[in-house]
């Protein structure tokens, strides 16, 4: 957000600057009114473009992303860039032919100049953005669509599903996914929470809708009483929060002695999966944020005893493995849950 701010507001006066000057002393032309023309024209192309964005991209990338945005998004973000590098050129053509009206072929030139401009400040912005845009989901990690990683879990996962607000449930590695029941949840910062049954071992399935802590007297709608037996004790935070907000510690399955990461999910998207390893303190940071394309909110984590992270990132769930550095697609969906089998 910062770094697209200062672009708009100050970037484009320096990137400016440097575009006039390349283009004047290519073409020979006066200094000073080629770089006051390219300044405006980097203020018209940025904010035209950062306009287009907010208007179309909302609609374009799901439909880029499709069913499979984990695995798209590094293909969708180059495509993205494409685009935008070509429509810089279109935009700012009109202002190189100004500075080049008296030359012999100045559309042409301006053409030449355009790219000649455009290649310089991606060639700048472009490092600027990738500094600034932590990429770490699609550089550097293993995305393994057979979730082999998971296949061995022996976990249901519970979700709201996207379209229709049903309940569902899958497994981790992505198979034998199921419809538990028609709920229609339509706020889409609801997630479910596994609640114990009062004087039994077993879990019931919360709805929460509503931010605040438990000590605030906020409490889930029970959609389903005793689904699933209470087989492990989990560690949870205290509050309970709608899916917007579920950022912080996960609920987490594992013993103190089976803790070999510390596990913490910024607010930002920026901030992802940070993890810390206890017995050495490395560490590791598992995030996916582009401007104005991809803002992908790490929310409702759950840690299994074997350490495989569930968590949703976007509108996605996805499974992490972070001793291997592997991650994969679950389902598309929101709120998940997790319950271990007996």
């Amino acid at each position: 957000m910062w770094a697209t701010l200062f672009h708009l507001v100050f970037g484009n006066a320096l990137i400016g600057v440097g575009e006039g000057f390349a283009v004047a002393r290519f073409f020979r032309l006066p200094m000073t009114n080629t770089a006051g023309v390219m300044v405006l024209a980097n203020y018209f192309s940025a904010w035209a473009g950062y306009m287009a964005m907010c208007m179309i991209m909302p609609r374009l990338v799901p439909e880029l992303l499709g069913d499979q945005p984990l695995y798209r998004a590094s293909l969708v973000l180059w495509f993205v860039g494409g685009v935008s590098y070509f429509a810089s050129v279109v935009l700012e053509m009109p202002f190189c032919w100004f500075c080049l009206r008296k030359s012999q072929r100045p559309w042409t030139n301006a053409l030449l100049a355009s790219v000649m401009a455009q290649t310089i400040s991606y060639g700048l912005l472009v490092p600027y953005y990738l500094a600034a845009s932590p990429t770490s989901l699609v550089t550097e990690v293993d995305q393994d669509a057979s979730l082999s990683f998971a296949r061995h879990e022996k976990a249901w996962v519970y979700f709201i599903e996207p379209d229709r607000g049903d309940i569902c449930r899958i497994r981790p590695d992505g198979t034998k996914r199921e419809l538990v029941m028609v709920a229609g949840v339509t706020n889409q910062y609801g997630r479910l929470q596994l609640i114990p049954s009062s004087g039994e071992s077993a879990w019931n399935l919360g709805l929460v809708t509503v931010r605040g802590s438990l000590s605030e007297g906020n409490s889930a709608k029970i959609l389903l009483e005793r689904f699933a037996k209470r087989t492990r004790e989990i560690r949870s935070p205290d509050f309970i929060e709608d899916s917007q907000l579920n950022f912080g510690k996960p609920v987490d399955y594992r013993t103190l002695v089976e803790s070999h990461w510390e596990i913490w999910l910024g607010y930002w998207a920026a901030e992802g999966v940070r993890a810390v390893k206890t017995s050495t303190g490395e560490r590791r940071r598992f995030a996916l944020e582009a401007p104005f394309i991809m803002d992908w909110f790490a929310r409702n984590a759950t840690v299994l005893p074997s350490g495989l992270l569930i968590y949703q990132l976007g509108h996605q769930i996805v499974a992490l493995d972070l001793d291997h550095r592997k991650v994969g697609l679950v389902t598309l969906g929101r709120g998940p849950v997790v319950v271990l089998e007996e």
